[in-house]
This record gives structure tokens, sequence and C-alpha cells, in this order.
């Protein structure tokens, strides 16, 4: 489940509590972060997904389910939130990257509203995979129009 994420799986009570502070960071300096992916129904916890400012009008959107919650349509569903959520927030470009093998991630994205730039070279880590080795991502955009067009 976690093979293709951009961060090492937490193995210390150490790592969580970091994550944990940079996300009240993130709340506090932006108003946003990460968000746990919810079942209606029964509120079981799915994965989570977020909204990342990266800069003026600028954000980045990810997401990580559960092996049981895949082939859903959950991760399109919190991807199109997020995505509304970025559009009123003013956001005009809305970035999210996927490992160039990871095709079911590219589809959800593709269903998402978000279109292909381009494949980054040497990019991000993907520690599961190697943990010392910069790896290609597809970079996915999605554009919201401005107040001025």
């Amino acid at each position: 489940m976690t093979k293709y994420l951009a961060w090492p799986r937490h193995q210390r009570l150490e790592e969580t509590e970091a994550f944990l502070e940079l996300s009240d960071h993130e709340w506090t300096t932006h108003g946003c972060g990460p968000y746990l992916i919810l079942l209606q129904s029964t509120e079981a916890v799915l994965g989570s997904t977020g909204l990342h400012i990266v800069g003026p009008m600028r954000a980045s959107t990810g997401y990580v389910l559960a092996r049981d919650a895949w082939r859903h349509g959950y991760a399109t569903e919190a991807t199109l939130a997020i995505a509304a959520l970025a559009e009123r927030a003013g956001i005009v470009r809305l970035e999210a990257h996927c490992h160039t093998e990871h095709h079911a991630s590219a589809r959800v994205l593709e269903k998402s509203g978000f279109s292909l730039e381009g494949v980054q070279r040497r990019s991000i880590l993907f520690p599961q995979i190697d943990p010392t080795t910069l790896l290609d991502v597809r970079c996915y955009v999605r554009l919201f129009p401005t107040e001025t067009g």
C-alpha cells in the first residue's frame, strides 16, 4: 500500500509526532493541510488526502488509501473534493505527482480533471522503492480561472 508514497513509513512514535506538528503548522499558517478520508456511513478511516500551499495561488495534493478502499471511487471523490476546496480558496494552480509506473493514480488524476503537464526527471524520493535515488514522476496540474480571467 505504501510503495508509491514519497515519505517513509513511520517506524517510531517520534516520526508520527513530527508529522502532527507539521500538520498543525500547516493548518495554523494556511488554514488547510491534511484531511482524513472517512466512509460516510460508518465514519471508518479509509485514508488521507490534503491541500498543501506551496506558493502564492499554488497548492499540491495527493492521497493514500487503505488497500481495501481501492477501486471504489474514493480516491477520485476525495481528489475532486480537494480540487473544489482549492478553487474556493483562490488557488489557481493545483499540482499532483505520481510515480511514472503508478497507473492507477494517474487515472484517478485524469478522472479528477487534472492534465498531464509532463514527466519530471529525478524529482522525488520514494523511500519504499529506493531511499537514496530521486525517481521520475508524472506532474499533473489542474488550473482554475483567476478573478481577472
